[in-house]
């Protein structure tokens, strides 16, 4: 019995020489220097990545095919992101898909709406783009925001259908079935909301593909 306790002994010895042998190996082909970071954001990281962000808007339907976008006058209503979660930092996020609309049309109006906005915020918000031919709306998590829901809902009550781009998850429409021009972004920096304003003016094409299926509405 001691012999095999000595034995098993030993044993743990070689294995732990062995793995630790493994470590410095593999140590040394690790660099000793960081790389340049100045060299990130650089021209070519930045076409890079408006390249993917081209490629992953998603058109999930265009019923009355309001795209591409004329000489209408636009109304830009943006979701101002909030943090739901300690983890969470969107509330940090400038979102500026009103912005990337106005590079084309100067003469389009921005109207940021809180995220679970109140009764009074939606009512002036709906009376500030009544007059509007097209209202675009970027949510943000409408499938768990019934403020969301109900503002578009009222445009399409009232026959103001809007082109509703989801800028996180592809689950909004759940929200409002009912809206005819539907895009998903999934995501809020600048390279994304470019790439939302030249699909939405034909600049390029909508070449995303829809990552899930919607409950009660579409399939993978």
């Amino acid at each position: 019995v001691v012999d095999q306790v000595g034995l098993v002994g030993r044993m743990k010895m070689l294995f732990n020489e062995a793995s630790i042998a493994r470590i410095r190996h593999a140590q040394k082909k690790l660099p000793t220097q960081l790389p340049d970071l100045t060299v990130v954001g650089a021209e070519e990281h930045l076409t890079v990545a408006q390249e993917i962000a081209d490629r992953s808007i998603t058109l999930v339907r265009d019923v009355t095919e309001q795209l591409p976008l004329g000489y209408e006058s636009l109304a830009v209503v943006t979701i101002t992101p909030k943090n739901l979660t300690p983890a969470d930092t969107s509330a940090d996020a400038q979102i500026r898909l009103a912005e990337a609309v106005q590079k084309r049309r100067p003469d389009a109006k921005a109207f940021p709406l809180s995220y679970q906005a109140g009764k009074d915020e939606l009512r002036s918000i709906l009376e500030a783009t009544h007059d509007f031919d097209k209202v675009i709306v970027g949510t943000i998590g409408a499938d768990k925001d019934e403020s969301q829901a109900e503002f578009v809902n009222a445009l399409i009550a009232r026959d103001q259908q809007p082109i509703v781009i989801a800028l996180r998850t592809p689950y909004d429409l759940v929200a409002f079935p009912g809206v005819d021009t539907y895009l998903c972004a999934y995501g809020l920096r600048d390279v994304t909301t470019e790439a939302v304003a030249r699909v939405l003016f034909g600049e390029i094409e909508a070449t995303g593909v829809l990552p899930c299926a919607l409950p009660g509405l579409l399939p993978s």
